[in-house]
């Protein structure tokens, strides 16, 4: 009988019964998720692809870089075929995906599957805090070249590295985070080198490395096939360094040590240092640069956590399989890590069996188990989910416009404008949202300054003959206002507020509803 049930690696089902519990806590309040469906659904009517912006009336015109657009795309249509829980379902097994990727990264380094499980659960918990966004994209492409260059590293799958190409090809037009996996690559085959520069043992033949080199070269070539050509290389400057994102977007910035997943991370690299040091048999130079390098990129920015807990979690696997006395515990024998170490560096490693007859049943009867917990507990879930998009979202304030026909120039709060793009564009543009790029000239400092009713307010406000307001209750802007007496405030949840100028064409609505 059990020989007739599809052969699942246990890994597998284990990651995904955990990473899938992401249709519970897709972070749909995330206000990026939705001007990303809205640009998607934008992108698929307009022929050709535009080239400046379109949502904002303070910044019509502005040149916009599509570095997202196909991912993009993806969104739109899983949400306009399968609603919010499509998008959880996909957002899930995305992270699953990657989950499953550094499983095999670490079973492939250790003897036990369990003990690769830990390792790959323990890293795949950083995944907790991604969002339906085109960074996901990222996210799988980072897990595929990894795998691809590992299986090239011990177990000289030269044919493999064709993938490489395809991936960044593809990663170049769903997210500007492609340079990370040039990153990636470029320093993997510069450790190689170096490697085999000093002759270690172990190291590539230089006829390998040659190949790695010209695969390489074939991936930046392929970075160039998209909207956008070379410019799209200098884009991830123009979106971090230059619109200001590193400094006022909170997961562009050094990760706060006050906050759980950042201590946990941190005792993640203080392990795998550890165990570095207290292995057997010393890792190589990529065993040591490729995972260091993105645990700075973490420490750098809270962003790259993921990404580095992945490259991070098949080096620890390695390092861990090099203890003799937990290489021993995996093997039941004698035999150290050390001398598999060395087996898979000349290449001489097998196979690892996946699932025998009652593990497989174990797996689908797990898999069994949550799904039908997943399809109890949404109900209760979704009520969550809307409670919380409520609650960070103005889901009231938007359906307060779009009936009473609110129409004029906007202000709104920086948070708000995706979510408001989604509702109201075309008919409404808004004053500000997430594509912060296309604000080079302190456009993010002059909303700033009027959201929180800074010195020069009012003359920056004025500017832009502003007709009625979108805030958090609590804004100061709101109150300023409200004193001031130019504006009326005709909505109020507790949240969010709508605040109308005192001008005849809104003269009934404040009648009705001031």
């Amino acid at each position: 009988m059990a020989s007739r049930i599809p052969k699942l690696s246990l890994g597998a089902v284990v990651l995904a019964i955990g990473l899938m519990a992401k249709v519970l806590v897709p972070h749909f309040e995330d206000p990026d998720f939705y001007w990303h469906i809205k640009t998607g659904e934008y992108l698929l009517s307009t022929w050709p692809l535009p080239r400046s912006d379109v949502f904002t009336y303070t910044h019509a015109g502005s040149p916009w870089v599509l570095s997202e657009w196909l991912a993009q795309i993806v969104l739109y249509l899983v949400f306009a075929t399968m609603g919010y829980i499509g998008t959880a379902v996909m957002v899930a097994a995305m992270c699953a995906f990657c989950g499953w990727l550094t499983y095999l990264n670490c079973r492939r380094q250790m003897g036990n599957p369990v003990h690769a499980i830990i390792v790959a659960l323990v890293c795949s918990l950083f995944f907790v805090t991604a969002a339906p966004r085109p960074h996901l994209f990222s996210f799988v492409f980072f897990a595929a070249t990894l795998f691809v260059l590992l299986e090239f590293k011990y177990f000289r799958r030269d044919r493999s590295l064709a993938l490489l190409p395809v991936i960044l090809l593809l990663w170049a037009n769903t997210h500007g985070g492609f340079f990370i996996g040039l990153v990636l690559i470029f320093l993997f085959a510069g450790s190689e080198w170096l490697r085999h520069g000093f002759k270690s043992e172990g190291a590539l033949e230089a006829g390998q490395i040659r190949k790695l080199s010209l695969w390489s070269a074939g991936t930046l070539a392929a970075t160039l096939v998209n909207p956008h050509f070379v410019r799209l290389w200098w884009y991830p400057v123009e979106a971090i360094v230059l619109s200001g994102d590193a400094q006022t977007i909170n997961e562009w910035q050094s990760p706060s040590f006050h906050v759980p997943i950042t201590q946990g991370f941190l005792s993640l690299a203080l392990v795998f240092f550890a165990v570095q040091a207290w292995a057997k048999r010393r890792a190589d130079l990529t065993e040591v640069i490729v995972p260091v390098v993105f645990i700075a990129s973490a420490f750098i920015s809270v962003r790259n956590m993921p990404l580095a807990a992945m490259a991070l979690a098949p080096f620890l696997a390695m390092n861990l399989g090099r203890v003799s006395w937990l290489a021993r515990t995996a093997r039941g024998d004698g035999e150290d890590a050390a001398d598999r170490g060395a087996a898979f560096s000349a290449g001489a490693a097998s196979r690892m069996p996946l699932a025998g007859g009652q593990e497989q049943v174990i797996n689908w009867v797990l898999l069994g188990v949550a799904g039908f917990a997943l399809a109890l507990s949404y109900p209760a879930q979704k009520s969550k989910q809307e409670a919380a998009v409520a609650a960070y979202m103005p889901v009231g304030a938007t359906d307060f416009l779009v009936a009473n026909h609110v129409s004029g120039n906007m202000f709104n709060s920086y948070q708000y404008g995706g979510y408001l793009m989604f509702r109201l564009y075309p008919a409404q543009k808004v004053f500000i949202y997430g594509r912060t790029d296309i604000y080079q000239d302190g456009f993010v400092q002059i909303h700033d300054a009027i959201q929180h009713g800074r010195p020069n307010w009012k003359s920056l406000f004025d500017r832009y003959d502003i007709d009625y307001v979108v805030c958090e209750s609590n804004a100061a802007l709101r109150q300023l206002l409200l004193q001031e007496g130019r504006f009326r405030l005709v909505f109020d949840d507790g949240n969010h507020s709508v605040l109308l100028k005192d001008v005849d064409k809104f003269k009934a609505l404040i009648a009705r509803h001031g």
